[in-house]
């Protein structure tokens, strides 16, 4: 009976393996995180400028279309 010598990884290189993966992923996940919370911010002031234009054009319309006399203090 011969024997085959059965082929795998050895301990060296899957820890290499996941050293490299580690290191590629603490560069890449900082820059995934700032672009979702700069997209995030984008969003929110969109949405407040937005709201704001809203209310100015509702504050017109409801003042004969100008917005002289409406100070608020």
């Amino acid at each position: 009976m011969i024997l085959e010598k059965q082929k795998a990884f050895t301990l060296a290189e899957v820890l290499i393996t996941i050293t490299i993966i580690g290191v590629i992923a603490s560069i890449v996940i900082p820059t995934v995180i700032n672009n979702t919370q700069n997209a995030e911010l984008k969003a929110t002031w969109k949405k407040a400028y937005a709201d704001l234009s809203q209310a100015t054009q509702r504050v017109i319309t409801d003042n004969a279309g100008t917005l002289k006399g409406d100070v608020c203090y």
